[in-house]
C-alpha cells in the first residue's frame, strides 16, 4: 500500500509539473503575443500620425493655394467692376449732359414760341 501511495504521489507530482510547465509555456506565449501586438500597435500609431500630419499639411497647402487663387480672382473682379462702374458713370453723365442740353434748347425754343404767341414776334 505504501508503494501504491508513493506511486500516486509521484503521478500527482508529475501531473502538477506538467500542468505548471503547460501554464508557464502558455503564459510565455501570451506575453510574447502581447508584446508583439503592443509593438504593432505602436508602429501603427506612429504611421497613422505621420500620415495624418502629411494629409493635414497637404490639405492646408491646398486650402492656402485655393484662398490665394480666390483672392486674386476677387481682386481682378473688383478692378473690372470699378472700371465698368467708371465707364458706366461717365457714359451716364454724358447722356445726362446731352439730355440737359437738348432740354435747354427745347425750353428756350418753347419760351421763344410762347413769348412770340403772347407778345408777337420776339426778336433778339
Amino acid at each position: 500500500m505504501v508503494a501504491l501511495m508513493e506511486r500516486i504521489r509521484e503521478e500527482n507530482r508529475l501531473m502538477s509539473e506538467d500542468v505548471r510547465n503547460f501554464l508557464s509555456g502558455r503564459k510565455n506565449t501570451r506575453i510574447a503575443q502581447t508584446q508583439e501586438q503592443a509593438e504593432q500597435l505602436h508602429q501603427f500609431k506612429q504611421q497613422l500620425e505621420q500620415e495624418t500630419d502629411a494629409f493635414l499639411a497637404a490639405t492646408a497647402q491646398a486650402r492656402i493655394a485655393q484662398a490665394q487663387a480666390q483672392a486674386e480672382q476677387l481682386h481682378q473682379f473688383k478692378q473690372q467692376l470699378e472700371q465698368e462702374t467708371d465707364t458706366f458713370l461717365a457714359a451716364t453723365a454724358q447722356a445726362r449732359i446731352a439730355q440737359a442740353q437738348a432740354q435747354r434748347k427745347s425750353l428756350y425754343q418753347f419760351r421763344q414760341d410762347l413769348f412770340a404767341s403772347v407778345m408777337g414776334k420776339y426778336t433778339r
